[in-house]
């Protein structure tokens, strides 16, 4: 099969090069349609009761660890959910979680409030800059980026994502308004 593949390019050689010089911008346009659509899909179900949700997209998805990021205007600038590349959003795996530099919040005063609703530590992965993160999508494989490209299977995507999304965003809500900052000497 790779003899008849290779003959196929070969013999259509100006075609195949301008087909793969277009992959990875058509794979940039459908995952930031599919993120357009989560952060879409999260704000409409949280703003529901309170319009305090807003999402913002990466504008260069190239950029490595580029990523969707979910507002809550009751939090501190620096506190997002967020789901990013790691290291490129359509093409590797992909993490959710809560961002909080801890540098700059309370690690264990986070721990403590969002424990009080249920959250468990041990279901996540912490490190510097992330409270917690999950692995959620990984488009590294062929076969998960390929529903990119159909408006059913994204729609299912964006749909799994957006719920998970949703679920973190309402855990957090309340125990991180107006959440303190580390008072820096």
């Amino acid at each position: 099969m790779e003899k008849e593949i290779k003959d196929i390019i070969k013999a259509n050689y100006k075609s195949a090069k301008t087909i793969s010089d277009n992959i990875e911008a058509l794979e940039v346009e459908y995952a930031s349609l599919y993120l357009k659509e989560i952060g879409e899909m999260v704000i409409n179900e949280l703003n529901e009761t309170e319009s305090i949700w807003t999402f913002e997209v990466d504008n260069d998805l190239t950029r490595a660890w580029s990523a969707l990021d979910i507002h809550n205007a009751k939090w501190p600038s620096e506190i997002v959910v967020e789901l990013q590349g790691n290291s490129k959003i359509y093409s590797s795996q992909n993490d959710y979680g809560l961002i909080a530099h801890r540098d700059c919040f309370n690690r264990e005063s986070i721990y403590e409030k969002l424990g009080k609703k249920g959250f468990s530590q041990s279901e996540w992965t912490s490190n510097k800059i992330w409270v917690c993160y999950n692995n959620i999508m990984n488009f590294g494989d062929i076969d998960v980026r390929a529903n990119l490209f159909n408006d059913k299977t994204r729609a299912k995507l964006v749909e799994q994502v957006a719920t998970r999304i949703i679920e973190l965003c309402r855990l957090c809500d309340e125990p991180l308004r107006n959440f303190p900052k580390i008072e820096t000497k």
